[in-house]
């Protein structure tokens, strides 16, 4: 491999390396906040039990649902209350797609804890991305490497 393969190859390596971390950084502020609008959804929750209740016309289909979805709810806020990778089990045991992008895309504000949880996150993330750097590598390699053969045999 010559000299600035190599170092193109580093400098691949290092940018996934640094972007999954940085991302991996941002996991457990993500997680609190997941955890913060399920405790939300379980209070408008509750509330709407009570008012349900105490219409003139209570809807028992409507009340029923509420009752069955209240459990879970608090059973994913208790799961990711907890510390470490339970917390994280708890995240992805109970993982809304509709929530996380609300997260992201409207009021989430990129931040660097620097936490022994934030950092724990970063280097497993750190190691993924150099993971997914050699994959992708290999691919682009073997890719170039048929088309060059393809050339050659002309």
């Amino acid at each position: 491999m010559s000299a600035l393969a190599a170092g193109i190859r580093r400098l691949w390596d290092s940018l996934f390396a640094v972007a999954f971390a940085l991302a991996g950084f941002q996991f457990p502020a993500v997680m609190e906040i997941f955890r913060q609008r399920l405790d939300q959804k379980m209070v408008e929750t509750v509330r709407l039990l009570g008012d349900l209740r105490k219409s003139d016309t209570p809807d028992a289909g409507s009340i029923a649902r509420l009752e069955a979805a209240l459990p879970r709810i608090r059973q994913a806020v208790d799961e990711l209350g907890q510390d470490g990778f339970a917390r994280l089990r708890g995240f992805f045991a109970n993982f809304d797609a509709e929530i996380v992008w609300r997260i992201v895309s409207t009021n989430y504000r990129p931040s660097l804890p620097l936490t022994v949880e934030g950092l724990v996150y970063a280097a497993a993330a750190a190691v993924l991305g150099l993971i997914i750097a050699a994959i992708l590598a290999r691919i682009v390699r073997a890719l170039l490497f048929r088309s060059r053969r393809r050339m050659e045999s002309y």
